[in-house]
């Protein structure tokens, strides 16, 4: 692994100059995508999360780019436990279940519907919940099983919840109706 390289993406904190600037890093050397997956998926470097937020970056404009990966990011989402990792991911999960640049396998598009539903349940923080609403609910184009437990948790959850959980879940249920 290249140090350099390395501490370039593990030193910085979250603002957003230093993920544009990781992200802008890495798209201008390419090569360098796959350590940057490398350190990600390194659950035990304490550091992965910031790897994420290059990745989540680079998958909002070139979603592709992660094709190779999304694999492995598929069969490591259950192993995600800190919510500074959960948030990055869940949005990954988002672009690439919208992407049109990308297709996933059904046993990638299970392993991201578990996994999103098991957070949308569980006492995650709420851009984790609305970026796991937001990937099941494009998943639910081709998965339609998803439509009634994804209406169904987030009518339950709705009372409860923030503003912004609101917002979104208002806006999901009206694209199911």
């Amino acid at each position: 692994m290249n140090s350099t390289f390395y501490d370039r993406i593990t030193s910085g904190k979250a603002s957003k100059s230093f993920r544009e600037g990781n992200k802008n890093y890495v798209l201008d050397n390419l090569y360098f995508m796959e350590e940057l997956t490398t350190i990600a998926f390194t659950i035990s470097d304490k550091n992965h999360h910031k790897a994420f937020w290059a990745i989540e970056l680079i998958c909002e404009e070139y979603c592709a780019l992660f094709s190779p990966f999304i694999d492995k990011f598929c069969n490591l989402l259950s192993s995600y436990k800190e919510h500074h990792t959960k948030r990055p991911v869940s949005r990954i999960c988002m672009f690439i279940s919208k992407s049109k640049d990308v297709t996933l396998n059904k046993k990638q598009e299970k392993l991201i519907i578990e996994n999103c539903l098991d957070w949308l349940i569980s006492n995650e923080r709420v851009a984790v919940k609305v970026y796991a609403m937001k990937a099941l609910f494009s998943l639910s184009k081709t998965n339609e099983w998803v439509i009634p437990e994804l209406k169904q948790i987030i009518s339950q959850d709705y009372p409860t919840q923030s503003a912004a959980y609101k917002a979104s879940a208002r806006d999901i249920l009206k694209k199911l109706k």
